[in-house]
């Protein structure tokens, strides 16, 4: 059989994709909240609940269709010796790391500039989107390569079926971990930067009266 995770499409799994979704928003929330909490600072529940969501709107149904694809297409790694699974399993890891990971990682980046970060409400948030890709992509593909990339291999070749749930959503919370802190402002870097638009409008309105 096919391996099976909850977290991701499959044909035998019977769970159905809005039960992938809740699972994809603890799992985010988990990973940012030990992430803030590593670093030692007061945890940002909106930061929290906002890159939850993004986890279970954005990756979640990508990888969802990516996986359908991997299984329609044959790249599922079922059987061999441990060294044809290992071959397997990287190829199949290549192939994720060249084309569904970046992509990813660049739909994550931009979500989090322009609504966590508050990005939408800056001068141009187009450009603050693009300086956000600049500054924080390429960084997240190179720790992606580093530290997904072998996990992946690992769950592709040797990770047995009934193991595949538990692995895969420990490495997730433990990857929210690390992609929540590349991609997110913390909570005094976003009030200094982007001001409420409240008050914003208020100082507008003194300085008419004024």
């Amino acid at each position: 059989k096919a391996t099976v995770s909850v977290l991701y499409w499959h044909p035998n799994s019977k769970m159905k994709v809005i039960h992938k979704i809740g699972i994809g928003f603890a799992v985010g929330c988990v990973g940012d909240a030990t992430g803030q909490y590593l670093t030692k600072r007061e945890i940002d529940s909106r930061r929290t609940a906002l890159w939850g969501l993004g986890v279970a709107s954005l990756q979640v149904p990508l990888f969802h269709v990516w996986f359908g694809f991997l299984h329609k297409s044959g790249f599922t790694v079922t059987s061999g010796v441990w060294y044809q699974r290992l071959l397997k399993g990287a190829r199949v890891t290549a192939l994720e790391s060249m084309t569904i990971g970046p992509a990813y990682l660049l739909i994550i980046n931009v979500y989090a500039s322009l609504i966590i970060n508050n990005g939408l409400f800056s001068d141009s948030p187009i450009q603050t989107a693009t300086d956000s890709i600049k500054s924080r992509w390429v960084p997240s593909v190179k720790t992606a390569y580093c530290c997904v990339a072998p996990a992946q291999v690992i769950s592709h070749a040797f990770v047995p079926p009934q193991f595949k749930v538990l692995y895969l959503n420990v490495i997730s919370a433990l990857w929210n971990i690390l992609l929540s802190g590349l991609m997110c402002d913390t909570k005094d870097t976003v009030q200094a930067q982007d001001p409420p638009v409240q008050t914003q409008q208020i100082h507008l309105l003194n300085e008419a009266i004024g």
